[in-house]
């Protein structure tokens, strides 16, 4: 049966790509008959290497028809499996739909390796054949590299029979690597049955494949699928990670009339769900709607709304539409009591100072853009902050301006004799060489690729802006991707031990931006932060977490020594952000810390 297949399929190929009466000897197009002999004469030596050779090299050339003519004649007879497997690799290279048959009986091989090169092969070659095929082997296979394969294949029929396949595979207890393998299919398949399988497993554990299950939502395939009414669906769904899930998509993609549906579920009773969905309204940039949700939460009694709901809204008011509402900032900075939302709103009506400045590039209208935060009632050590972060914005048409308008500023009083911002100073060499402060994203040309790069790095920022713990620090087990917080795996202690560590790192991020502890966006998060890491150091100079960790019944079975198996992990990474943090500042306090911690690492040995 399979040599008359392998015969039958040579005919087909050579019938189809030469002709009735063309002649065997037709050079691969845009190559020459000594390249022609030299393929030929590979296949001829018989050795398995060399076969291989041979068919590699014909995956690669230009001339498919040449190609064809090749695996028609003689390739599919040789049974070797590394043969076997790269003829499949070539059938799949040049994704010709006459080997389908031909792939398909390969999936009966015992070898898994050929098995799951043949599915990647059928998901290149999407043919009806296959489909079944694909579903069959997904459902049969046990070996999981090879099922996520087949599930990998299946993103590449936009079935109903693929939907339900995958979502059979897309949950615990099934493997990691088959489930992400069925999320990402199910991403790409433009079914509305495909983007409410995406939903219904919203409570997948692993954060790392709830961020695939959220950009499969936001994708391409999803917005052809009447994605509207599925997140309808979802938002008003009875499960919690569904509807957070739900809000997560609609604000990626900012479909305007979902905001009303978010907004409700800011208020939701599950905390990562209204995290979630605060975050969302950030994303719809333009709408009022979301704007004033966002300051609505904010307005509600501190003791009505979750403080990490309410740093999140924070930090998405700034996204949203707020641009004509800076009395309601000034007056949400004037009583706030969490200094992390007290610092973002600052941030956000620095922001819209700049936008007003901007219209003309001026002085003159920077001078009436903080006059008209001041009639709304700013003044003192707030204004000063909010000036802060104005310039920090280094605008495009300001910068030759900055002299007369620092000199105008300090004659007003709203700067201090030595207004210049301690960000602009002239600091000692490491991080602190930079003079200037970051340039926001706006500030990049549209067109420019470092665009891309920093609306990363923003991001990225506003997530650690996002999640710093009110003591100043980053805690690790909080954001464990293990359910139940399991220690991270390769570790053998709890990972909250190395919070020190950890915090060092954000600090040394946020300073390798441009950002400084002493005035500007973030300083108070940054000043917090080392005020943390100085708690964390003891008498000998040593900075570990067994200065301030206190021990619970979680940590007790790890032995009560646990807290000292990082101790080096903590101590250098700390050390370095001390001494970076004095560079950038001066302040004496950090720099007695930073020498006690030097001489901490000269003297102390220190395992771990």
């Amino acid at each position: 049966m399979r040599r008359a297949f392998g015969n039958l399929v040579a005919m087909v190929m050579m019938l189809v790509l030469h002709g009735v009466g063309t002649g065997q000897g037709t050079e691969p197009s845009g190559g020459s008959s000594d390249t022609w002999t030299e393929l030929e004469g590979l296949w001829e030596k018989g050795d398995t290497e060399s076969r291989v050779r041979y068919l590699e090299l014909c995956a690669r050339h230009d001339s498919r028809r040449a190609i064809r003519r090749m695996l028609g004649t003689h390739v599919l007879e040789d049974k070797r499996e590394p043969v076997r497997a790269a003829v499949v690799r070539c059938l799949s290279e040049i994704k010709e739909p006459q080997a389908v048959e031909y792939l398909k009986e390969q999936l009966q091989f015992p070898n898994p390796e050929i098995r799951e090169i043949v599915a990647g092969a059928l998901g290149v070659i999407p043919k009806p054949g296959g489909l079944e095929a694909l579903v069959e082997g997904l459902e049969k296979e046990v070996i999981p590299s090879v099922k996520a394969a087949f599930a990998r294949a299946l993103g590449a029929y936009p079935d109903q029979r693929s939907v339900e396949a995958l979502l059979k595979v897309a949950t615990p207890p099934r493997p990691r690597a088959v489930r992400e393998a069925a999320l990402s299919s199910l991403g790409q398949i433009p079914l509305p049955e495909a983007v409410r399988a995406l939903l219904s497993c919203a409570n997948e554990p692993d954060w790392t494949l709830r961020e695939t299950l959220e950009h499969g939502l936001s994708g391409r395939a999803a917005a052809q699928a009447g994605l509207e009414q599925c997140l309808k669906e979802g938002l008003s769904s009875e499960r919690p990670r569904q509807r957070e899930v739900a809000a997560i998509a609609a604000g990626k993609i900012g479909l305007t009339g979902l905001e009303g549906y978010v907004a409700k579920l800011s208020a939701d009773p599950d905390v990562d769900c209204a995290v979630g969905a605060a975050i969302a309204l950030g994303r719809f940039s333009e709408s009022a709607t979301a704007g004033g949700s966002l300051l609505g939460i904010l307005e509600m009694e501190p003791e009505r709304v979750k403080p990490e709901v309410r740093v999140a809204a924070a930090y998405s008011v700034g996204e949203a539409g707020v641009k004509s509402e800076p009395a309601r900032l000034v007056k949400l900075i004037a009583t706030e009591k969490d200094w992390r939302v007290r610092e973002a709103l600052k941030l956000v009506l620095a922001r819209l100072i700049l936008a007003d400045g901007q219209s003309t590039g001026t002085p003159a209208a920077l001078f009436a853009a903080i006059e008209s935060v001041e009639k709304n009632g700013m003044a003192g050590q707030d204004l000063q902050d909010v000036l802060d972060c104005a310039l920090a914005g280094n605008l495009k048409g300001l910068p030759e301006e900055t002299t007369e308008l620092l000199e105008a500023l300090r004659a007003k009083g709203r700067l201090p004799n030595d207004g210049v911002p301690a960000g602009r100073a002239a600091y000692p060499p490491i991080l602190a060489k930079r003079p200037q402060w970051p340039r926001t994203v706006v500030q990049i040309d549209p067109g420019d690729s470092r665009r891309g790069q920093a609306n990363a790095v923003s991001e990225g920022l506003l997530w650690l802006m996002r999640n710093q713990e009110a003591d100043g620090r980053w805690g690790c087990a909080k954001h464990n991707p293990y359910s139940g917080n399991v220690p991270l795996v390769g570790f053998d202690y709890e990972d909250e031990v190395s919070d020190p560590a950890v915090t060092g790192l954000a600090l040394l991020t946020l300073m390798a931006e441009g950002y400084v502890p002493a005035s500007g966006p973030h300083r108070e998060a940054m000043r917090r932060a080392i005020d943390y890491i100085l708690s964390c150091q003891d008498e000998t100079g040593l900075i570990n977490i067994e200065k301030g960790h206190v021990h619970n019944a979680r940590c007790l079975p790890l032995g009560s020594d646990h807290g000292s198996r990082p101790r080096r992990y903590n101590h250098n990474i700390c050390t370095l952000a001390l001494v970076e943090a004095y560079a950038m500042t001066g302040v004496e306090k950090y720099k007695i810390a930073a020498v006690r911690a030097l001489d901490c690492s000269r003297n102390t040995p220190m395992p771990g």
